[in-house]
């Protein structure tokens, strides 16, 4: 009975268009907590709760389901297992209507198998609205997608803790920032770890100019994850030398990189002032005569050639080829052998 009620209601609702306003929030769903962490007790099962929230103003028939955990990294075939947990949930209930802007607890059971190995275990919490996208109106902004909660379970025991980091790279040389630097995680252990990172800058002289601090990094057991950090410097000059420190687990363990040096070499301002010098060198060094002979013209304190020679007229003596009366212009004064 319960079934065909859901039915339905998912009949009425994909043949009757829903208005929607435009202060409906953009999901029809929300789901607390996003992550759903618990440490589950080995001999009975672990019972927790998810709580849903219909942000719509028209009933939602819900379809709950858990399914295996989709990691974007890369999983080895020995450690798949750890992270397709679902046959362990049980939701209650699973199937349900939420009526306008109802608030809903969802009950969820977790039956650990006893032949469970110890460390981390996951998987997908699915709560999906049944009514088509389409059944909305098309001036809407309500999104009818499924929400998904991530279980990130651990199963005590002999677990371990083991981070490990590649080098820190860089680019060799940068103009102008900002400056990227980047590494790998990689998590050896059983259980899922979040590493805080702090990246330390110093320059030429070892002076410390920069310190940039990550969020927490969600690495799961048995991947590696990419790890970018950003130095939103603007402009500098010279090599900066970069290290990585990464604390880890409930020991707080440190992991420091192998220093990275980067260089900013702003050329294209490096070039701007080479030719402003080479113009001021230009004008004021090998120009220095003419410079020194305009502003003598400017101020009155030389005269012009012509105005010389002019003078020269009226004074001989002021020629600048004037030459001595006992002197002959071809032989010096001497008189030529005979």
């Amino acid at each position: 009975m319960h079934y065909l009620c859901l039915a339905f209601f998912a009949f009425i609702f994909a043949h009757t268009p829903v208005s929607a306003d435009s202060q409906t929030a953009s999901s029809a769903l929300s789901a607390s907590p996003a992550i759903l962490e618990t440490v589950l007790k080995t001999n009975e099962a672990t019972t927790t709760s998810v709580t849903l929230q219909n942000n719509t103003n028209f009933p939602l028939p819900i379809k709950g389901s858990v399914s295996a955990f989709l990691a974007t990294e890369d999983i080895p075939e020995h450690a798949k297992d750890t992270y397709n947990a679902s046959r362990w949930f049980t939701l209650e209930p699973a199937d349900f209507i939420l009526q306008p802007n109802e608030v809903k607890k969802i009950q969820v059971t977790i039956n650990t198998p006893k032949n469970a190995e110890p460390g981390g275990h996951y998987a997908t919490l699915y709560f999906r609205p049944l009514i088509p996208q389409e059944a909305v109106s098309a001036g809407g902004a309500i999104s009818l997608a499924r929400i998904g909660v991530l279980a990130m379970m651990i199963v005590p025991g002999d677990t371990t803790e083991s981070l490990s980091a590649s080098p820190v790279k860089a680019p060799s040389w940068s103009s102008f920032g900002p400056v990227k630097f980047w590494s790998t995680l990689t998590n050896h252990g059983t259980l899922h770890l979040l590493p805080n990172s702090t990246l330390t800058v110093k320059n030429m002289w070892g002076i410390k100019v920069a310190e940039i601090k990550s969020p927490p990094t969600l690495v799961l057991p048995q991947t590696t994850k990419e790890h970018n950090l950003t130095w939103d410097l603007r402009f500098g000059f010279g090599p900066y030398t970069a290290t990585l420190t990464t604390i880890y687990g409930t020991d707080q363990t440190p992991l420091v990189s192998e220093p990275v040096t980067t260089w900013l070499i702003p050329w294209p301002i490096i070039l701007s002032i080479f030719v402003l010098l080479t113009f001021i060198y230009k004008i004021f060094i090998v120009n220095r005569r003419r410079l020194v002979l305009a502003l003598r013209v400017l101020r009155g304190q030389y005269e012009l050639p012509e105005t010389i020679q002019k003078n020269t007229r009226h004074h001989p003596n002021l020629h600048p080829r004037a030459q001595s009366p006992h002197k002959s212009p071809k032989h010096g004064g001497r008189r030529p052998r005979r």
